[in-house]
């Protein structure tokens, strides 16, 4: 494990973020990473995290250290974990797949899959420690066709799927898997059959998803900046940042957070990690270390802002600590 500094630009009179510690580096050995992607928070403390060119899953406890391996998986991007217990594993396969995966955990892997003293250290889906697994998508345009699906987000009943490949977001119902709409692959009413653009509720390449109350923010990564739609109805609402390398810009955002009221947002190629509040307020930019291209981000239930740096093979931990923040997430 290596500790590392990290001199924050803040544009508050507090600081919201710091850097705890960074795990990981280039290889296929446990805890070891070969261009991470996204990942997603477990329920105890910890996060799960793509580890895209091993095509593994590596699950990590809340202290940074890798407990588990889910082997298996085909050109994985995004990850989510769901049910009351956190017993279920969703995982997007991109551009040999097109499709999302579901495994439905058994008891004993549902409780002890960030616990590392029970339990084989290496499990694969296909030979699963799990009562069920299914899956849905396909290459193809159509309701519930996929391309390039990246990162996943559960909200409520629902399901929320980018779609690099589609330029828009898919939603599905979480248990059946059913289609049940579109967001962001129209005109600013909402309308459908719009292709990837840069106008109002267009999208062009999204990376990243996610909810907070009845609205979508989305990664709309080659427009630099996020977009934000109607959860029930897709209508495109408002969209803030541009390209640029000041606060509030961006430059190839691909992985969001929302928590404690704010948007936690990384950039690829910018290079750093920016926190801005529910209407786009810049509050706090944090350069990448070792001027890393940051990829996925999640919050963990200990608070633990866990970043992946696609190509310097590694995981940030980062602590936020604000007691004025809005405990709500």
């Amino acid at each position: 494990m290596l500790l590392l500094s990290l001199f924050a630009t803040s544009t508050s009179s507090s600081s919201v973020v710091r850097l705890s510690r960074t795990v990981g580096e280039r290889g296929s050995g446990r805890g070891q990473f070969d261009g991470p992607r996204h990942v997603a928070a477990l329920k105890t403390g910890g996060a799960v995290i793509v580890d895209g060119l091993n095509e593994r899953i590596q699950v990590f406890d809340r202290h940074g250290e890798c407990v588990r391996i889910v082997e298996g998986v085909t050109t994985p991007t995004g990850v989510a974990i769901g049910g009351p217990e956190g017993d279920t594993l969703y995982w997007a396969e991109s551009t040999r797949a097109h499709r999302v995966n579901r495994l439905q955990l058994s008891a004993k892997s549902a409780r002890t899959a960030a616990d590392p003293g029970v339990g084989r250290p290496a499990v694969s889906v296909r030979r699963p420690w799990a009562s069920r697994q299914t899956a849905m998508g396909g290459l193809g345009e159509a309701d519930g066709e996929l391309q390039d699906p990246q990162d996943l987000c559960l909200h409520g009943d629902e399901l929320y799927v980018a779609e690099w490949g589609n330029h828009r977001i898919s939603v599905f119902d979480k248990t059946s898997l059913a289609f049940l709409r579109h967001i962001g692959c129209g005109d600013e009413d909402g309308s459908e059959g719009g292709e990837g653009g840069s106008g109002p509720g267009q999208l062009d390449q999204p990376c990243g998803v996610a909810c907070a109350g009845e609205e979508v923010f989305v990664c709309d990564t080659w427009n630099h900046r996020i977009s934000v739609f109607d959860r029930s109805s897709g209508a495109f609402l408002r969209s803030f940042g541009r390209r640029g390398g000041e606060p509030g810009e961006f430059n190839y955002p691909c992985g969001i957070e929302i928590a404690h009221g704010r948007i936690y947002v990384t950039e690829r190629t910018g290079k750093r990690l920016q926190a801005l509040s529910l209407e786009g307020e810049p509050l706090q930019v944090l350069p990448a270390p070792c001027d890393g291209w940051l990829y996925g981000i999640c919050l963990d239930a200990h608070d633990q802002l866990w970043v992946t740096s696609s190509n310097r093979h590694c995981v940030h931990i980062l602590s936020v600590a604000d007691p004025n923040a809005d405990a709500t997430r």
